[in-house]
């Protein structure tokens, strides 16, 4: 995908996401190919250490939510909870073979928030 696609992408994300009530202070993605090695792509956790910098977020009470094994690696290596979401590229049979175990999995990203909401109730990770 080029730059510009990926950079109307993020803008249409985020004018949704704003008139919904929602607000995203940052966004983060790595550009560079596979073959770079580059330790911001995913599953290295530059991005992650670079976000826990600038807003003063404690990775050990973060959470990453995603839909394939490659987040669930970045998110264990950084110390963070993991949740995988089976609304993307898995079902919940697939993902026994992920060859990592999230933390939880999630029907989709919705049951997600509403479980990390909760856990945060409860006194869990933030």
């Amino acid at each position: 995908m080029s730059q510009a696609r990926l950079k109307s992408i993020t803008e249409k994300m985020l004018k949704v996401i704003r008139r919904r009530g929602g607000r995203i202070d940052a966004v983060y993605y790595c550009t560079h190919s596979p073959k770079n090695r580059c330790p911001c792509r995913k599953p290295g956790t530059a991005l992650l250490q670079k976000a826990a910098r600038r807003f003063s977020i404690d990775l050990r009470q973060s959470y990453v939510v995603g839909d394939d094994a490659i987040d669930i690696r970045m998110g264990r290596s950084s110390g963070c909870q993991t949740i995988l979401v089976l609304s993307g590229r898995h079902s919940r049979a697939s993902s026994k073979p992920l060859g990592i175990r999230p933390d939880r999995v999630a029907q989709d990203l919705a049951q997600a928030v509403e479980w990390i909401l909760q856990h945060k109730k409860l006194g869990g990770a933030g």
